[in-house]
């Protein structure tokens, strides 16, 4: 129990640690002797709800604060096609210049990235930075199916070809980069018009930029010497980022159902009841956000229901081996291999063994427990020595003291004569208020109490 509260607090801390060094101050700002107004937010990592979450709340409060412009700096390998989508409708949609800044040095946009990039209204890159490689593939890197990858990959270069050709940007480019993984660095990005500019910040992109006309918003800024404000993600967005890769979630579910399933056999601990079930709660919400088959999460929690059924009333083993093959199979459908998310299949079957010998070990100990002699009632008698206190035999009742108490007594069936008082015995069987006793062998005698 101990082990599991400390494990559960290093993780909270963990994220909380991470959160705090990744978010910073909220806003910061850099003063210029110029006009307008820019407001500088990073998108770095993967693509996802989070992400998605991230670039609308940006655009509104630059809607919302009058902003002249918005500059993403993007950082990104890929990630959800849904959410990227999303982000694209969002900065095409916006009605202030959305400027994509591919940064810093050796940053990337990738994948999802390519299609963010080629969705603004300038697109520029850092020198070193690289853009590319944006062929469809499932969460674990393999190729999708050859009837999905065919349809998947026309639908992508139908995209990104459109936004080529609205911006005046390289659509035979966009397209290698999805069909054949094609990726270019800064400067041959900016020979072959894949992006606007090359510069060295935001400062140096937004002064070369000055004045051009940006189709098809038609808008002309210039924002030479603007102000700039940093927006930084906020923490909740931050943990929250950490909290929804689907190899977490898993974890957390696993976590759970151990907790639960403990409380359910140790009544009374708390603690791991307590921990478990908000383990089991954040890994529904964090389902809850990502693109989870419906599918999939109800056998997760058929899995889970199944192990605290073996936890309450041990089925042999059945309702355990079913939940760690429930667990399995709903981990492998949890998601679309379109996605672009899946949970480790090592993982999967790593948790449901670990379930398996957890629930295996709960299993062994209620049957060990069965098999012991009664502890309490009249059935612990049995096997008791005791002593004679009035003789027992010759047909008529006697009585015994045994566990320190007064019990009427008769002499057991193939016992012989009469015993005593203060003869040794030991408790045979129980037949309501009355014990059969035998005589204890000499050789044998423990000694009753007296």
């Amino acid at each position: 129990m101990r082990l599991f509260a400390l494990l559960l607090a290093a993780c909270l801390v963990a994220l909380c640690c991470a959160a705090s060094v990744s978010s910073g101050a909220s806003d910061r700002r850099v003063p210029s002797s110029g006009h307008g107004r820019v407001l500088v937010a990073p998108l770095t990592g993967t693509v996802d709800p989070v992400m998605l979450e991230f670039t609308e709340r940006v655009l509104e409060r630059a809607r919302h604060d009058h902003f002249d412009a918005v500059v993403f700096r993007i950082d990104t390998p890929g990630g959800l096609s849904t959410s990227m989508d999303d982000i694209v409708r969002a900065i095409v949609a916006a009605d202030l210049p959305v400027y994509v800044y591919v940064s810093p040095s050796a940053g990337r946009a990738a994948s999802a990235g390519v299609f963010i990039t080629y969705a603004a209204d300038v697109a520029a890159m850092s020198p070193g930075t690289n853009i590319g490689s944006a062929t469809p593939i499932s969460s674990g890197g393999e190729q999708l199916p050859k009837d999905l990858r065919r349809k998947v990959i026309n639908d992508a270069v139908a995209k990104i070809t459109e936004l080529a050709d609205e911006r005046g940007r390289d659509a035979k480019f966009a397209e290698a980069a999805i069909r054949e993984a094609e990726n270019v660095g800064a400067r041959e990005a900016l020979r072959r018009h894949v992006v606007d500019y090359v510069a060295d910040d935001v400062r140096d992109l937004l002064r070369q930029s000055s004045g051009d006309s940006l189709d098809p918003k038609g808008l002309t800024p210039h924002l030479a010497d603007a102000t700039l404000t940093q927006m930084d993600v906020p923490l909740t967005l931050v943990v929250l980022k950490h909290l929804i890769d689907p190899n977490i979630l898993f974890l957390l579910f696993g976590a759970g159902v151990i907790g639960l399933a403990f409380e359910l056999t140790h009544p009374g601990v708390v603690l791991p009841g307590v921990a478990g079930g908000i383990c089991f709660l954040l890994a529904l919400f964090g389902l809850s956000i990502l693109p989870a088959t419906g599918a999939g999460v109800a056998l997760l929690v058929l899995a889970a229901a199944l192990f605290a059924a073996e936890a309450v009333a041990p089925g042999g083993g059945v309702l355990g081996g079913g939940g760690a093959i429930a667990l399995v199979v709903g981990a492998m459908l949890l998601f679309d291999d379109s996605s672009g998310y899946g949970v480790s299949p090592a993982l999967a079957v790593g948790m449901s063994a670990a379930l398996a010998l957890f629930f295996g070990f709960i299993l062994r100990k209620a049957i060990q427990t069965r098999r012991l002699a009664p502890m309490t009632g009249s059935g612990s008698l049995v096997g008791m020595p005791a002593q004679v206190r009035r003789a027992v035999g010759g047909g008529a009742p006697g009585t015994v003291y045994v566990d320190g108490e007064l019990w009427r007594a008769r002499l057991a069936a193939g016992q012989d004569g009469v015993l005593e008082a203060g003869a040794a015995v030991r408790v045979l069987s129980v037949d309501g208020m009355q014990v059969e006793v035998g005589a204890v062998p000499v050789s044998t005698n423990e000694g009753a109490t007296t």
